[in-house]
């Protein structure tokens, strides 16, 4: 890896939190952005320059080779996650027709997607037919949960053990770690959970992977529309989806409205 064991702890551990910055950035390990706040509420608001504040954050490369070291060194956590389900599901589906296992894939695809997503947040692709109607569907799940992906990487890199990856203390990065650094535990969760859908989908074919309307291209999130095609966000009644567990979202509403507006619309929400 390229950023693993790149920057000289006791060298940098000298330096002002102010010089740090500067330093990462002479390195071309981060770079500068200007960012802003919209308000939650949806409330247009013009956006001008001189109401933007400078900040220094990790660039796309640095997060994804760190996103990628971490997942290496979680493996055995993520893949066990996918063979304990597989037990289950085998056992469930056994001698059963083929219809009614797709059912129950679907309910654990489902299932585990629901695990993952924000509560309440969703992305719809609007579209008009030849009759003129109009038809909203949901983006799928599986390029649902890579924009939930890519704001992980996002918030892993914000977290002290971004500066453990660049000093290259792999010894850091223990089982115990992921009691400690909260959003860690997410990421094992969500790509736990990724493997799991990808594989029934695989089998099922619930989603086509040449619709997912996310593409990556110089280093930036699109999306890909038609002039009678467009993507907006919107939040659903909260009492519409019954979660089947309680648990703690990946990421806040507030955070991943701010990764679709950065990836969707292309702007930066402080």
């Amino acid at each position: 890896m390229k950023y693993f064991g790149s920057i000289e702890q006791e060298q940098y551990k000298k330096l002002s939190e102010q010089e740090q910055g500067e330093y990462l950035f002479s390195k071309g390990l981060f770079v500068r952005i200007d960012s802003f706040t919209l308000p939650m509420d949806g409330t247009p608001v013009p956006i001008l320059r001189s109401e933007t504040t400078k900040q220094i954050v990790p660039n796309k490369i640095v997060q994804q080779e760190f996103y990628s070291f971490i997942l290496q060194q979680y493996e055995p956590l993520i893949s066990k996650q996918f063979y304990n389900f597989s037990i289950t599901f085998n056992e469930e589906k056994y001698g059963l027709k083929k219809s009614k296992q797709k059912q129950i894939a679907l309910k654990y695809f489902k299932f585990y997607f629901d695990q993952i997503a924000t509560k309440g947040l969703r992305v719809i692709s609007e579209q008009k037919l030849e009759n003129g109607e109009i038809v909203l569907e949901n983006m799928n799940k599986l390029p649902f949960l890579e924009t939930k992906r890519n704001a992980l990487k996002s918030d892993l890199s914000k977290t002290i053990a971004l500066q453990q990856f660049l000093f290259g203390n792999k010894g850091y990065f223990v089982a115990e770690l992921i009691e400690e650094i909260d959003i860690l535990k997410e990421v094992i969760k969500l790509e736990g959970a990724y493997k799991i859908l990808s594989s029934l989908n695989g089998k099922y074919n619930f989603e086509q992977n040449e619709t997912y309307p996310m593409v990556e291209k110089n280093n930036q999130q699109k999306v890909t529309t038609s002039n009678n095609n467009k993507t907006i966000v919107e939040k659903p009644d909260p009492d519409f989806e019954e979660r089947i567990l309680k648990k703690s979202p990946i990421v806040s509403d507030e955070e991943a409205i701010e990764y679709l507006l950065q990836s969707v619309f292309g702007k930066v929400k402080s």
